[in-house]
């Protein structure tokens, strides 16, 4: 384990734990901010930058690294583009309609960081070790950021609905 980044740890435990909360705001169904569907990619990219520092880097691992990313963006874009939400325009609250996959991206990364832990206490630094872990960060946060790129793109375009902070009943 390395004694100088003993301090992200516990920052990269509080981030998975902060994409963890608001995917689960995402599965209930409930309106939120538009701007918050940014803190995910924004944490999960925190998260991938602190692994990559945690990880001995070599050809091998970067290149995992970047096809992981490029996967991840791909399928977030994908997802972003075709999944069912309403939008409030005045009030800026977006709701994203069936939405358990940032559920899936932000649990993913909780993995990550988990097996990421593991390995560090365990004292092994063979970087053969680390690939994993960092390759599902960074396909989650791939995964997270082009979902939040394509949905703010559409939120521009989609047709106005009234929305309210707390929903009495989900309506679908």
């Amino acid at each position: 384990m390395a004694a100088e980044f003993t301090i992200l740890y516990p920052l990269i435990v509080l981030a998975a734990a902060g994409c963890l909360f608001v995917a689960m705001r995402e599965v209930r169904g409930l309106p939120m901010l538009s701007m918050s569907l940014l803190l995910p990619p924004v944490l999960a990219a925190f998260i991938t930058l602190a692994l990559a520092l945690l990880a001995p880097l070599d050809a091998w691992l970067e290149t995992v690294l970047g096809v992981a990313l490029i996967v991840g963006v791909t399928g977030g874009v994908v997802r972003g583009w075709t999944m069912s939400m309403q939008v409030d325009h005045m009030w800026d609250l977006v709701r994203l309609l069936r939405s358990r996959d940032s559920q899936w991206g932000s649990g993913l990364l909780a993995v990550a960081v988990t097996c990421e832990i593991a390995i560090a206490f365990a004292g092994t630094a063979a970087s053969s070790y680390h690939t994993m872990p960092l390759a599902g960060a960074a396909l989650s946060a791939g995964f997270l950021a082009g979902r939040a790129m394509a949905v703010s793109v559409r939120i521009r375009k989609s047709p106005h609905k009234e929305l309210h902070w707390r929903l009495v009943r989900r309506e679908d």
